[in-house]
């Protein structure tokens, strides 16, 4: 994951949409651009990954808990 600046194409509204899902304990993130994959946090980054794929950070040991954000209040100064 990255931060970068709207370039007002398709591709990037797709790249930068998740849609929440019911994960463990929380919510997955699901990316719209890449099916079948959800935002998870490994190794202390934050990757979109696939459980069981082809990258380290795709292991899926761990992957459900990975995948699963708790939900708060937003943080207000």
């Amino acid at each position: 994951m990255w931060l970068a600046g709207n370039d007002n194409t398709d591709l990037f509204r797709k790249d930068a949409t998740f849609c929440a899902q019911p994960g463990a304990g929380g919510v997955r993130l699901a990316s719209v651009n890449e099916p079948g994959t959800d935002m998870r946090h490994y190794a202390e980054y934050v990757y979109v990954a696939a459980a069981g794929g082809g990258h380290p950070f795709d292991n899926p040991v761990s992957y459900d808990q990975d995948v699963s954000w708790a939900v708060s209040a937003p943080w207000t100064p």
